[in-house]
């Protein structure tokens, strides 16, 4: 009886073996825009920026490979890095100070955020054989200790509290703190007051008390300051005024000026910004569109009293970094053609070459910070790494570039998926002569024996590279092999990814903040402000380009040889013009226009406002729908119909009646959260709590509406509602996660659309229901809406759903939950027509829960549980998830489902199992050698009876 009960689970068990993952899934670990960096050794340690979301990472120096890396919370901005023996420290946030550990990025200490916004500063300090770092945050500087995190003291930059500062600051004046700096055991802060610089200068603390020892105002009508460290000297507190001219002071005395420079004829413009960097050994000077970078050196240099001296010249489109490893200064610069010099401060020459990294891909260079290592030879090298304006990270290393990533993947959004063309056969321009067609069949054949030995191996002994044939020949077959096109904005810069592998297929660099969407089945339409460029999805070469004024808003007219006509929007008080583009598209578009007219929408300023085009001038407002009535309500989420294919009208109840689902195209989904906080008295006072204000709490506002009739379909109000919020539409089924802020949890509620019922007998033969074969927006009733809300265990980030290319596989809903994990649940889980199984249901409730639970509907409960299974992403985590995206394939099983954040993820997903599909490691060369051995058997069998009958005859 065990052994039957045993059999008859192993049908039912389904599991993932590790050696599995990565077989239909990949996953891109990516970083972000390197915004701060500091080296070490074979390391390079950066913090970055993806979005909403920074990072800490370890990359290798030599090679670029990610040792470690680590998420900080959203929208945490990174601020600063410092490297003590064995720790990274980092500032972040509002005053976050945190350490790691060099080796593996464990965190080794928090120390939590000083009260108050201001600049922000970080210095580590070693005095009285300890390290201590030193933070400047809240308009205070805090100490702790570098290994354990202790706190050894803060000082708080308050009049009252301190007598240096009291001598020095006016009564009433308003005190900004910007940077700070340490000095042989102290700490030198500078600040803005009225204008005036504030110097004051701290002893590192040994207990809890933290005085001044000393504080002073220097200057007038100032814009920056800094503080600049000298190899020999005192240090530099360097301001730039509003008219552009620079004064150092000598940051111990600050009483006069040790030398004034006229900042617009260093530069060769205006100066703007001042900033400090190689741990304020070297100061950057910013103007509009030139940078420069200048030194404190020893007084009396060369015989003269210059304290602050250029490195270089000035220069536009071209990075700029310096940095220093033990005591010792080199400065960097790379051209726009990546073309680099490494120097020291004095000007010796430690490295000049020029690197193979194009600008017309990359971008020009932002920022570059040098290494300095030691030769093997005997003497110091250098490598430059490199950020470009499209946030490719790269080093630069002699006439080489050692390493690049391609950090503009982090945060790219809104992919376009295309079909993949199989590779085209070259075009010769002479036709081939007959010993090349000759030779060309000779190679053919070698090519197929080739193969076919390969087959034969592969029978008892397959290879790697057989194994990854096979993979790539079964995606171009079954359609695994589509590519996602994708688009970073802030870095203006285009991908096409292979969904079967996850591999850049190409790369273009177009204009930032432009926009992409689809203009035919192999082309994308890049959208900026001033152009239109279309670029082929197969290889990114650009097919064409139209320039435009500004528009509002683009909207898809008509599919006119293959491509889409354009409307360009603009807004009006009364309406929009209209224009076609390209304007060659006119009079058909015209034409189709006065057939079928089109609509579109455009939300400003909590308003929903539904337009109608019928003629190429104008469009006309049909109405308008306020989603966002109060200045503290926010949109959060925007959801469309995701377009996928519908298998069936109806859905068959378990009586067989059918419910007729409500499909609308034109259906538009609108999130919007509220503060709440205003008046809302109670009609019963005793319903109210004692105590309790008549308010309305925080609140979701679910909105579906119709925008051809610019009306409500149905609005749902969630009390306690609150962001992360996102909304997906299948068909007639509508997934809003949120989060709960009264209950502290992640909640799901489903919404089915319907149009109506036919009872059993409704439809036969002989009966058919009275229906008409159009349906209009402006006629058509409001939808019967069921609904149900659910809850998960974990914070949900987002939800899309799967598609399919008929659309007859099971639908599966897609949940990117925390902290970067993506499930797939079932769409009936989530079904609001699940049955409520209760004990004192009356008969008909039962029979009809009855034939709920024949239609594969689970009895309802509150809780939806998520097992491991139903994780696709397994135990990968994805991190800074934000949206999922999927698209069909060639297999009706099979969809491919694109996960979007600081990571790409990729993976082949069956809703409904793999029941069209056979294995990539299925051995089809062992099939026909087992067929062939068992054919060959039948006939020596048929043989040998022959023969056995022939003999008995002869008996």
């Amino acid at each position: 009886m065990r052994a039957l009960l045993v059999a008859a689970c192993l049908g039912q068990a389904a599991a993932l073996y590790a050696d599995q993952a990565g077989e239909q899934d990949w996953h891109r670990e990516n970083i972000g825009r390197v915004t701060h960096a500091v080296s070490k050794q074979k390391a390079l340690f950066v913090m970055t920026e993806a979005g909403d979301r920074s990072l800490v990472a370890s990359l290798g120096a030599r090679t670029g490979t990610l040792n470690w890396r680590t998420a900080l919370p959203p929208d945490e901005k990174g601020h600063a890095v410092a490297l003590t023996d064995k720790a990274v420290v980092t500032l972040s946030g509002e005053g976050k100070c945190r350490a790691w550990a060099q080796n593996g990025g464990a965190l080794l200490w928090e120390q939590p955020a000083l009260p108050g916004k201001s600049s922000q500063a970080l210095a580590v300090v070693e005095a009285n054989k300890q390290c201590t770092v030193a933070v400047l945050a809240g308009n205070a500087v805090a100490f702790w200790d570098c290994s354990t995190g202790a706190a050894r003291g803060a000082w708080f930059a308050e009049r009252d509290d301190d007598a240096q500062l009291a001598a020095a600051l006016p009564r009433g004046a308003a005190l900004d703190l910007r940077t700070l700096l340490p000095h042989k055991g102290r700490i030198l802060v500078a600040g803005f007051v009225n204008g005036k610089a504030l110097l004051a200068s701290l002893d590192v603390p040994s207990g809890q008390s933290v005085q001044a020892s000393s504080a002073v105002l220097v200057g007038r009508g100032l814009s920056e300051i800094t503080l600049a460290a000298r190899a020999q000297g005192p240090p530099l507190l360097v301001t730039l005024d509003e008219s552009g001219s620079i004064t150092a002071y000598d940051a111990l005395l600050a009483k006069t000026p040790l030398a004034t420079l006229d900042g617009a004829a260093l530069l060769g413009e205006k100066p703007l910004a001042l900033e400090a960097e190689a741990n304020q050994r070297v100061l950057r000077l910013q103007g509009a569109s030139r940078s420069l970078l200048v030194a404190g050196v020893e007084d009396m240099t060369g015989g003269k009293r210059q304290v602050l001296v250029p490195l270089g010249e000035s220069c536009t489109n071209c990075a700029l970094g310096a940095a220093e490893q033990h005591g010792r200064v080199a400065w960097a610069r790379v051209d726009h053609d990546y073309s680099y010099q490494v120097r020291e401060l004095d000007g010796a020459l430690i490295s000049e070459d020029k690197a193979p990294l194009s600008s017309a891909i990359h971008g020009p260079p932002s920022h570059c910070t040098p290494q300095l290592f030691e030769l093997k030879k005997g003497g110091a090298g250098a490598r430059v790494f490199v950020v470009s304006r499209a946030h490719t990270l790269a080093s630069l290393q002699g006439d080489n570039v050692a390493w690049s990533r391609d950090e503009a993947l982090a945060n790219a959004q809104n992919p376009v998926f295309v079909d993949a063309a199989p590779k085209k056969i070259s075009k010769r321009s002479k036709i081939p002569t007959f010993s090349q067609r000759l030779a060309l069949q000779v190679e053919a054949c070698l090519t197929f024996a080739d193969g076919l030995i390969d087959s034969v191996k592969d029978v008892f002994q397959p290879t790697a590279s057989s194994k990854a044939l096979k993979k790539k020949r079964n995606a171009v077959r079954y359609g695994f092999d589509k590519i996602a096109v994708v688009m970073n904005s802030e870095a203006g810069r285009v991908f096409g990814l292979e969904m079967d592998t996850g591999a850049v297929r190409w790369s273009a660099l177009v204009e930032p903040g432009a926009k992409l969407t689809q203009s035919s089945e192999d082309e994308v339409l890049i959208v900026s402000k001033t152009s239109l460029t279309y670029l082929n999805a197969l290889d990114g070469s650009a097919t064409g380009t139209d320039h435009i004024a500004p528009l509002d808003a683009l909207v898809p007219a008509a599919t006119l040889k293959g491509r889409v006509a354009f409307l360009g929007v603009n807004l009006r008080g009364d309406g929009a013009s209209v224009r076609v583009l390209p304007e060659a598209a006119e009079t058909q578009v015209a034409k189709k226009l006065a057939e079928t007219p089109t609509h579109f929408h455009v939300i400003r300023d909590g308003i929903v406002r539904c337009f109608r085009v019928s003629d190429t001038s104008n469009a006309v407002e049909v109405g308008a729908v306020v989603v966002a009535p109060l200045e503290t309500d926010e949109i959060v989420s925007v959801a469309h119909p995701d377009g996928a294919p519908v298998s069936t009208a109806a859905h068959v109840l378990g009586d067989d009646a059918l419910l007729l689902k409500y499909l609308n195209p034109h259906l538009l989904i609108v999130l919007t959260t509220s503060k709440g906080g205003e008046s809302a008295p109670l009609l019963d006072v005793s319903l109210r709590a004692e105590g309790e204000d008549q308010v309305a709490p925080p609140s979701l506002t679910v909105t579906l509406i119709d925008v051809v009739a610019a009306s409500v379909a149905h609005r749902v109000v969630v009390p306690h509602g609150s962001a992360p919020a996102s909304a997906a539409l299948s068909e007639n089924f509508v997934a809003y996660t949120y989060w709960n802020a009264k209950a502290k949890r992640s909640e799901v509620g489903a919404i089915s659309l319907h149009e109506g019922l036919i009872e059993r007998f409704g439809l036969s033969p002989f009966k058919v229901p009275e229906q008409s074969a159009t349906r209009s927006s402006l006629t058509a009733p409001p939808p019967v809406a069921l609904q149900r809300t659910f809850a998960l265990a974990k914070p949900v980030l987002t939800i899309s759903s799967t598609r399919t290319q008929r659309g007859v596989s099971s639908k599966h809903v897609l949940l990117g939950m925390e902290p970067g994990q993506l499930a797939a649940l079932d769409r009936r889980a989530l079904d609001p027509r699940r049955p409520v199984l209760e004990d004192d249901a009356t008969k008909a409730q039962r029979k009809k829960a009855e034939r709920e639970l024949q239609e594969g509907l689970a009895p309802y409960r509150p809780f939806v549980p998520l097992i491991p299974r139903q994780m696709v992403s397994h135990t990968l985590t994805i991190v800074g998830l934000k949206n999922i995206y999927a698209t069909d394939s060639k297999l009706e099983s099979t969809s491919l489902v694109l996960a979007c954040g600081v990571d790409l993820f990729g993976a082949r997903h069956t809703p409904s199992g793999a029941f069209d599909l056979i294995a990539d490691d299925f051995n089809y060369a062992l099939l026909v050698l087992l067929l062939g051995a068992m054919a060959g058997g039948m006939i020596m069998l048929r043989r040998a009876a022959a023969a056995k009958n022939l003999s008995l005859m002869w008996i």
